[in-house]
């Protein structure tokens, strides 16, 4: 893992990333304390467009639906309007994934971003999310991102950056040490590192 780490700080400096100061990709942190653009960018963002598909859905979902900045309100929301209606999606999968993971965190007595935040810093209850059909490691940590915690949501241009940079593992855990310890020896948080990949190789790829 150090030498695969090495590569890829190596391809940090010769790609010219931008390091800021924000944690959350591009968007999120407008919206990190409305749980119910937080949920709907989770539930949307894998294999999708981010900018032409995701985005002007969660944006939709926080200008449309103030009540739904709590658990509780965008419960009653997706109880009215249905959740293909929030979503915009007609295709069953992602809605039914978003019901499951609402009712999930209703049964946690989870209702504001701030009790999501404390909820996953405890790191049982990320295990206990990926019990929530359709969510894995990938969901959860992506999840964190957008509430500015602390972490590395391994997509597509993640693996495409670290494929470039000589680094050619799949499992996703190995990959995510890998940038970990890239980010560690460049002295910034392991979002940062996200945040700067992900913008990069948005524009880049």
């Amino acid at each position: 893992m150090t030498s695969d780490a090495a590569l890829l700080v190596r391809h940090v400096h010769n790609s010219g990333l931008a390091f800021s100061t924000a944690r959350t990709r591009p968007a999120s942190d407008t919206v990190h304390h409305h749980i119910g653009a937080v949920l709907v960018d989770t539930v949307l963002q894998a294999g999708l467009n981010y900018q032409t598909v995701v985005q002007p859905r969660v944006a939709r979902i926080r200008w449309n639906y103030p009540e739904a900045a709590t658990l509780n309100g965008f419960r009653g929301v997706i109880n009215c309007l249905g959740a293909e209606e929030v979503l915009r999606w007609n295709h069953p999968e992602k809605p039914q994934r978003l019901i499951l993971l609402v009712e999930f965190l209703c049964t946690e007595l989870i209702d504001t971003s701030h009790d999501l935040i404390n909820w996953l810093e405890e790191p049982y209850n990320a295990q206990r999310l990926q019990t929530v059909r359709g969510i894995g490691p990938k969901s959860v940590d992506y999840l964190k991102i957008l509430l500015g915690l602390d972490a590395i949501a391994i997509d597509r241009h993640l693996r495409q950056f670290a494929n470039d940079a000589g680094v050619h593992s799949k499992d996703y855990f190995v990959l995510r040490g890998v940038i970990e310890h890239a980010a560690m020896i460049l002295k910034v948080n392991p979002s940062t590192l996200d945040v700067a990949i992900w913008s990069h190789m948005s524009v880049n790829s």
